[in-house]
């Protein structure tokens, strides 16, 4: 908006001083100044409200598959459609039989672990808990990291978005008296369950290496080197 702004104001400026040079009458040049004006703001509020209404629909779309934060739709409104390297969380929970929470994705219609992105400020533990819950109706608290990984290929979204997303992965325990209530909570899910670890529905493979790496409630997180991978 800011860039806008300094637009309309240089836009004005070029426009009085041509009406100083071309019209001599003064009454005269003030109304048309005024009139010069008035257009140019005008021009400028329709192509914010353009800008912003597509950067809205852009948003939309993300929810379909991660919910966007509004710090994201802001700067959709001067980043365009280009390159985002976003972070995002994921959360592995676990109920007190060993079982993991999984939530079958509105965008795709396959089975993935629970994540989002975190609000700036927000620290990444923290996102995760307020996604399980947001997302599934549960209540649950991180353990430890279980996985770090820079996601190689970017997504490009329906609106012509494209993302790529750091990944952090948090093995979360739920809460004894919240894992009975799972179930969808909001619009980025068809159905929401409890599985068994050896009895997973069809997932991608990095679902499924992040299921595996929270699968022990101890040991260090995964990560990926140009050399090789390290756990």
């Amino acid at each position: 908006m800011t860039s806008l702004l300094w637009t309309v104001l240089a836009v004005g400026l070029v426009a009085n001083v041509l009406l100083s040079l071309v019209v001599p009458d003064g009454g005269t040049q003030l109304l048309l100044s005024a009139l010069t004006g008035l257009g140019v703001l005008a021009a400028a509020t329709a192509l914010w409200v353009l800008r912003r209404s597509r950067a809205d629909r852009g948003a939309a779309t993300y929810r379909r598959g991660m919910a966007t934060p509004e710090f994201i739709r802001d700067l959709r409104l001067s980043a365009g459609h280009q390159l985002l390297y976003l972070p995002g969380v994921s959360a592995v929970v676990f109920d007190d039989e060993g079982r993991v929470l999984l939530g079958r994705r509105a965008d795709t219609g396959l089975w993935s672990v629970i994540g989002g992105i975190p609000e700036p400020g927000e620290q990444p533990a923290d996102c995760a808990v307020r996604e399980v819950f947001e997302e599934t109706n549960v209540r649950c608290v991180p353990e430890r990291v279980a996985l770090v990984h820079g996601v190689e290929k970017p997504v490009t979204y329906p609106n012509g978005d494209v993302c790529q997303f750091m990944d952090i992965t948090f093995r979360c325990r739920a809460t004894a008296e919240s894992a009975g209530r799972a179930r969808v909570n909001d619009d980025e899910s068809l159905e929401v369950g409890w599985f068994r670890t050896d009895a997973l529905p069809e997932m991608k493979p990095f679902a499924l290496l992040r299921i595996e790496q929270a699968a022990a409630e101890e040991g260090p997180a995964w990560f990926l080197s140009s050399a090789h991978a390290h756990s």
